[in-house]
């Protein structure tokens, strides 16, 4: 989940501890497996990590392969 830029800590904060609390849900959880999605809740802080790893690892894929969108 994203929030737009500039939103207040107290909100992102608030959201993090109600999407830990749904992610133990098992109704909800049971709803979103028949998408073939799996819930995993983070920190504000780790989400941040892993995408910078995400980009980082994707961004050397991309270059190494010289892969290129056509738009």
């Amino acid at each position: 989940m994203f929030a737009p830029a500039k939103t207040p800590p107290s909100v992102i904060d608030r959201l993090s501890r109600e999407i830990k609390k749904a992610s133990t849900d098992p109704k909800f959880v049971e709803a979103l497996a028949p998408q073939g999605m799996q819930i995993i809740a983070s920190s504000p802080d780790e989400m941040a990590q892993a995408l910078r790893e995400d980009f980082r690892k994707w961004g050397d894929v991309i270059r190494d392969t010289g892969t290129m969108i056509n738009q």
